[in-house]
């Protein structure tokens, strides 16, 4: 049995209207104007990724969160749980934007990473 899905393709300003038509973990996708909306509508009626961003706390009071990112799209279905471990980090050192706060996220090979300065001596780089 097939199952049909439907997206608005984002990977170009065109937006085109894409159907998928998945069968037996096999997608056939029809309505893109390019290459780049078949790769982006197999993924997505397949296994969706998304980015992350979010903050994290801090062990300075002057400045309790660090915004971070994620350096690689994660599974759509795991964003929940990656925000849960997300929730137990607390940065104690200071970072420079885009190091490492936390490696190998839930074991998908994802890195977060520090969008901003940060200097655990005065709270802020940017002070």
């Amino acid at each position: 049995m097939s199952e049909h899905k439907a997206f608005t393709c984002i990977i170009c300003p065109r937006g085109c209207r894409l159907v998928v038509e998945v069968q037996d973990g096999t997608a056939v996708v029809s309505g893109n104007a390019c290459e780049r909306g078949e790769v982006y509508g197999r993924q997505e009626a397949i296994m969706p990724l998304r980015s992350l961003t979010t903050t994290v706390r801090t062990s300075c009071a002057k400045r309790p969160r660090l915004p971070v990112h994620s350096s690689a799209d994660l599974p759509l279905a795991r964003l929940l749980e990656a925000m849960e471990a997300l929730d137990e980090v607390v940065v104690e050192i200071s970072l420079k934007c885009g190091e490492v706060v936390v490696t190998n996220l839930l074991q998908l090979g994802v890195d977060m990473l520090a969008s901003d300065d940060f200097d655990c001596r005065e709270g802020s780089a940017n002070e």
